[in-house]
């Protein structure tokens, strides 16, 4: 899937903060993406940066299936914006993510879906993943997670594969379709989903907003507000 590299994301940081490594800095900076580490099939993610990288690959259109990402280490964001893993049925997670009970923490995501951003983008799944299909995640912790997400147009998005005026959010993951949810924790953490009156539903979850022949075994959420 890769060779080694560096490529700059739009993932920008939301305060001031300093690294070892220089990943994360200032405001309106941004994270550059840098391509785990492959051992067969396996990708080893032991710092932020490795995870803009996933999430740019499923924007790009791989999903990731036959692939494991393992967690090596607590991943800190330091406040930085995320973007969802995967946002439409056409551009989704499909892998396995394996967080070794590690944590990944401290970042936050909106969206918001007006007259424009529903016709000229597909995107209105707000989450860690945003979509997830035939994918497991599993032995992970999620802290100080904060994800927004409305539609105040009453528009349809015929762009998207997803119902186009529904909105979706979940700390976990905001969409997602024949997929496995194992022994995962998410603690204080925030998601808040809205529709206006002339839009479609709003679908909210401290783990999945909105699950479909899925399955979940030891899933929790601890001083948890979902909206």
């Amino acid at each position: 899937l890769a060779q080694m590299g560096e490529v700059q994301s739009s993932i920008l940081v939301a305060s001031n903060t300093q690294s070892s490594n220089n990943e994360i800095s200032l405001l309106s900076e941004t994270i550059s993406s840098t391509i785990p580490n492959l051992t067969d099939t396996t990708y080893s993610i032991t710092k932020p940066s490795e995870l803009v990288w996933i999430s740019e690959k499923v924007a790009a259109g791989e999903t990731f299936s036959g692939y494991t990402i393992e967690i090596k280490n607590d991943i800190d964001f330091n406040g930085a914006i995320w973007d969802s893993i995967g946002y439409n049925l056409n551009n989704y997670f499909a892998g396995t993510f394996n967080g070794n009970n590690y944590s990944v923490k401290n970042f936050v995501a909106s969206g918001s879906v007006d007259s424009f951003t529903i016709i000229n983008s597909p995107r209105h799944t707000v989450g860690f993943f945003g979509v997830c299909s035939n994918a497991v995640i599993k032995n992970v912790v999620f802290e100080g997670v904060t994800f927004n997400i409305k539609n105040e147009s009453g528009y349809s998005n015929s762009y998207s594969s997803i119902n186009g005026t529904s909105v979706y959010g979940g700390i976990v993951c905001g969409y997602a379709v024949n997929s496995e949810f194992q022994n995962i924790t998410v603690r204080n953490s925030s998601v808040e989903v809205y529709t206006g009156s002339e839009a479609g539903y709003a679908y909210a979850g401290g783990i999945v907003g909105y699950a479909n022949q899925c399955n979940f075994e030891y899933c929790g959420n601890e001083n948890g507000t979902v909206k």
